[in-house]
């Protein structure tokens, strides 16, 4: 008969008395909880190890486009901000004109992580005009597409291209919204 320590199971044997009889069934119940346990702790280590990389890749991938003074911009601007270096991306700047159209362009990356270029900002009859700029990576191989892609500009104007929309494999970094304040007739950049 079992002790008043020993609790008693529905087949009237004890546990103690099944543990004797059947090592294999509480080494095997042991190692299963054991599994989960090692399982759990796995998939907690693993999901906090993959959030530390992403708030570590969040903060080497902030980038930004610097704002001008009162978000105002002459027709030829240099505008500039910073950007992560990635391995196999180029980087693009790309201004929306009011009808939707894209006009978009490589920049380089400089020192420090900062990039600057100039560039002409809407056409001569802009001014006052608001346009958003994004900042972009593009895998190398579309960046170098988009490169290869040649137009003749009208008389005394610049060459330019435009799209309807960004290249599919685009990762947007930075936007912008910046609005035109010089004259009407002022020159594109050169």
């Amino acid at each position: 008969m079992a002790t008043e320590d020993e609790s008693v199971s529905s087949s009237g044997r004890t546990i103690s008395e099944k543990v004797r009889t059947h090592p294999w069934t509480v080494i095997g119940s042991f190692a299963t909880v054991v599994g989960l346990l090692i399982t759990i702790g796995t998939v907690i280590w693993s999901s906090l190890s993959e959030s530390e990389d992403g708030q570590r890749q969040e903060e080497t991938t902030r980038a930004s486009i610097d704002q001008p003074p009162n978000g105002q911009i002459p027709r030829c601007a240099v505008i500039s901000g910073t950007a992560p270096d990635r391995d196999g991306s180029a980087l693009w700047l790309a201004q929306s004109s009011s009808n939707g159209n894209l006009f978009v362009k490589r920049v380089s990356l400089l020192p420090q992580n900062r990039w600057s270029t100039e560039w002409t900002i809407g056409n001569s009859k802009g001014s006052g005009i608001q346009h958003d700029l994004t900042l972009f990576h593009l895998p190398q191989s579309d960046g170098d597409f988009l490169e290869s892609i040649r137009v003749e500009g009208e008389k005394g104007e610049p060459a330019y291209w435009y799209a309807r929309r960004l290249p599919a494999h685009h990762d947007i970094l930075a936007t912008a919204t910046v609005r035109r304040d010089d004259a009407a007739d002022a020159p594109p950049c050169s």
